[in-house]
């Protein structure tokens, strides 16, 4: 059961063990569902997830980050040409052209660059991130734009693990 989960999602938040796919070793976790949704998870009770994974054959695997590359240039750091390069390379090694990298960064950029005045983050942004920076005051206007923009992030962080 995922109590007082953070961000709507369109499957009830009690979740079997044979509802999920694998936990991935994101920053935090994701029960990585069967349906293609993720679910993030506490990184602190991450040994106890883990204990629970081996005694339900749940595999807890690593996977490519799409979201944590496609977010690097909202972090409060520079990383240079070299870096940004090498940043490139990985998306387009996972299916990302220029283009499509640069279109996901602009849907996202102006709450991504708020959360980064919010927090100064210098090390790591995923999806638990962009989730959480354009999570809006609940209200029925946002409901139908926003299940569509939960199912292209979850979507772009599919397309990453499933080309690991």
């Amino acid at each position: 059961m995922l109590s007082n989960y953070p961000f709507p999602t369109p499957r009830t938040r009690v979740v079997e063990a044979a509802d999920i796919r694998e936990v991935v070793k994101w920053h935090p976790p994701a029960l990585r569902m069967r349906d293609r949704e993720f679910l993030m998870v506490g990184g602190t009770e991450f040994d106890e997830l883990k204990h629970w994974c081996a005694e339900h054959g749940v595999p807890v695997v690593n996977r490519y980050d799409a979201w944590a590359d496609l977010l690097e240039p909202f972090l409060d750091t520079e990383i240079g040409a070299a870096g940004t390069e090498a940043t490139y390379l990985r998306l387009a090694q996972h299916g990302f052209d220029r283009p499509e990298v640069e279109t996901l960064r602009a849907e996202v950029d102006k709450p991504m660059i708020y959360l980064t005045a919010l927090t100064w983050e210098w090390v790591h942004y995923g999806i638990y991130d962009v989730l959480r920076a354009t999570h809006p005051v609940p209200s029925f206007f946002w409901r139908r734009e926003r299940r569509a923009f939960v199912r292209r992030v979850m979507a772009v962080a599919e397309r990453g693990c499933a080309a690991s």
